[in-house]
């Protein structure tokens, strides 16, 4: 019994027996209402008297009653005429309820409470249904927007910072740079450029990885994905003397999105080239066996190494930076990307293994469902 500020008043026996409730409270700070749908305040309870109401205890969520409201307009009275919900007579015992302690309904009223519950189930079924329709309306308008906005600015930045570069690389060749400090300035400002770029180009990738759109699983051959990079990549791997060794053991397809795959490997690549030590040339293997419907590649470097015991849990995390050494160029996107897109594909990543100044290895699953076993 609650007056109209939802003030509990009193209770009967089995809300009694069941709960130790504080009276002069209000009801919403004691129950939860789990049916209808969005009952939070007096209005909701006033709009849905008549109707099948589901409620828990806050303290015990676990307890949960059924029923439904009435207002009494003369005494500004509000009762809620329900019973527990129970699974069977042995939660009578153990709850310590007789059924004496249970509202009695004849047929008619137990039909009619019945289908009155259905229907408020199929209503609040079709009011959930006509809220996610329209928050998926207004998802995808905001998606869109935000696509458009990263696709302007990202272009529209592109081009102005790769003329920069390109003319700080002319200034170079023109300039004979014999003052130490502007030869730093010199080479400060094309490492920001340079960063500037790699920036925007993890940021349409990551644009591109997000957008939701239709996908084509196919056979992707990794020998022909390894020579599109190196023919991609011809002139940053001669001038830094790369040297990329594929063991595959005839396991050179896999099932996945191409496109994917390649932007996997061209990524892992290009990371063991920026991280690369200084007093050796890169040097990347890949091996390749056969794990039941995976084919098992391990990709290994021999650049500077991560201290995996402090960074471990960063690898993989979007803007995260796991050296600190500022000369570096890079977003920390990379390999968010790596490990986004491989699951993606449906497979697996890891570094299996990592040591400073000596280099490190990464293990990938990926998917061969065209292979029989």
């Amino acid at each position: 019994l609650m007056d109209k500020e939802m003030n509990i008043l009193g209770n009967g026996n089995s809300m009694g027996k069941l709960l130790d409730l504080e009276l002069k409270i209000s009801f919403f700070d004691q129950f939860q209402v789990q049916l209808p749908l969005f009952i939070i305040n007096f209005d909701g309870i006033i709009k849905n008297a008549g109707s099948l109401f589901i409620f828990s205890s806050i303290s015990n969520p676990k307890m949960r009653f059924r029923g439904q409201i009435y207002l009494d307009k003369k005494e500004e009275l509000i009762c809620f005429v329900g019973t527990p919900l129970i699974n069977s007579f042995q939660d009578l015992n153990d709850k310590n309820l007789q059924l004496s302690d249970f509202a009695i309904h004849d047929s008619i009223n137990q039909f009619l409470f019945t289908l009155q519950m259905h229907i408020s189930s199929l209503d609040n079924a079709q009011d959930l249904a006509n809220k996610f329709k329209l928050s998926n309306i207004e998802l995808k308008e905001t998606n869109d927007s935000l696509d458009g906005l990263i696709y302007k600015l990202t272009h529209d930045l592109r081009a102005p910072a790769i003329n920069i570069k390109s003319m700080l690389i002319m200034l170079d060749q023109f300039v004979e740079f014999s003052n130490i400090k502007a030869k730093k300035v010199y080479n400060n400002s094309l490492t920001a450029t340079q960063t500037l770029l790699d920036t925007i180009e993890d940021f349409l990738e990551l644009s591109r990885l997000e957008k939701f759109e239709k996908r084509t699983f196919s056979v992707c051959n990794i020998n022909e994905i390894i020579d599109e990079i190196k023919n991609e990549n011809s002139m940053l791997l001669e001038s830094n003397n790369v040297e990329i060794i594929l063991n595959l053991s005839g396991l050179n397809t896999v099932t996945g999105i191409c496109g994917d795959i390649k932007s996997i490997f061209q990524n892992l690549v290009t990371n063991s080239i920026k991280y690369r030590a200084k007093e050796r040339s890169p040097r990347i293997i890949l091996t390749a066996s056969k794990k039941g419907k995976f084919v098992k590649y391990t990709f290994s470097d021999n650049g500077i190494g991560i201290d995996l015991e402090t960074q471990r849990s960063k690898l993989f995390e979007m803007f995260s930076r796991v050296h600190s050494d500022s000369t570096i160029s890079g977003t920390g996107i990379g390999l968010y990307l790596v490990k986004k897109l491989i699951i993606r594909n449906n497979g697996l990543v890891e570094v299996t293994d990592s040591k400073v100044d000596v280099g490190t290895t990464f293990t990938i699953h990926l998917p061969c469902n065209h292979l029989t076993p």
